[in-house]
């Protein structure tokens, strides 16, 4: 079903208190919009309930939630290169992060697969010598030297695992691309477009761009089966990154916005119900939205957790 275009005013969502869809429901883990080096656990119905699930030792660059999984893969700073980074994988069961990669330069994002797999892209390696997107299979995790594996060469931004496990979205100066992970083959979905997000039951793509004609940020959700545009968003101000609710019903896009009184930037994540209802604002912390957030199951982190990190090379010992 098409539902059209919709365009609304970023800035009146900016002073609106935070709306609440009794249809948005479930768990987030979030970086604290205060405190970088946390992952905080909440209901997204009700933030005041929200609590520390885990504190690492850096500051967390990127993250993303396994999908009816255990694990959350990061990104953070190197202890002593801080200009690097390293991936870890939380286990919210054993309360533990294990380190799978350092020290590589310029990490843009990372993303697991419902399997456990992990892919992460980057622009200027250091030890990984080309650009691109690099998996590390379930399989290899574990072991002490894990073995990495180019997917594709190039300067890629951003990628996005298909429910499946099968399939990866991602975004380059030339378009939205989706690669199939064993054949390598390669689909264009679109000519222009960031941030590609594919909607939990595989069936729909969302991404950013900008009008050709106006110039303006707007965002598509097209049907992977026609390649069609089935909703288009107008929005004021580019998003810094999308994320599709668990039933697929609301597209989340999160923006940087400007506190005038403050002078200062925050965030704020903007709720938009795919059945063409009004958006509204959720995940204010402390009346600020969040930087990078995912959903997860809350079968699995119980309890607060405290830090404890391992090397891969350590656990065979």
């Amino acid at each position: 079903m098409k539902i059209g275009r919709i365009g609304f005013y970023l800035w009146m969502l900016v002073l609106l208190p935070l709306t609440t869809y009794a249809e948005l429901a479930g768990y987030v883990v979030y970086r604290h919009p205060y405190n970088y080096d946390e992952i905080w656990i909440t209901d997204i119905r009700d933030t005041r309930n929200a609590r520390l699930l885990y504190k690492h030792t850096n500051v967390i660059r990127s993250l993303s939630v396994q999908k009816d999984g255990r694990y959350i893969a990061i990104v953070s700073t190197n202890e002593i290169e801080p200009f690097k980074e390293d991936i870890y994988l939380i286990d919210t069961l054993r309360s533990h992060a294990v380190q799978i990669q350092t020290k590589i330069k310029d990490i843009e994002s990372i993303d697991i697969s419902h399997d456990g797999d992990v892919v992460f892209t980057n622009l200027l390696g250091r030890g990984i010598p080309k650009q691109g997107i690099y998996l590390i299979q379930r399989s290899e995790i574990g072991k002490p030297d894990p073995r990495i594996t180019l997917l594709k060469e190039g300067s890629i931004p951003r990628v996005d695992w298909a429910p499946n496990g099968k399939e990866i979205a991602y975004d380059r100066i030339n378009g939205v691309f989706q690669i199939d992970v064993d054949t390598k083959q390669e689909t264009r979905i679109s000519g222009i477009g960031y941030f590609p997000a594919f909607s939990p039951d595989g069936k729909k793509l969302a991404y950013y761009y900008a009008n050709v004609a106006t110039g303006n940020p707007q965002i598509d959700i097209i049907s992977l089966d026609t390649r069609q545009p089935i909703m288009t968003i107008d929005l004021i101000t580019p998003p810094q990154g999308l994320n599709w609710s668990p039933d697929g019903e609301y597209l989340i896009y999160t923006v940087r916005v400007s506190q005038l009184l403050k002078k200062q930037l925050t965030y704020r994540n903007i709720a938009i119900p795919i059945n063409g209802a009004p958006p509204g604002r959720i995940l204010d912390i402390g009346n600020r939205g969040v930087s990078m957030f995912d959903w997860i199951n809350p079968a699995y982190p119980v309890e607060p957790v405290n830090r404890l990190t391992t090397l891969w090379g350590k656990i065979k010992q």
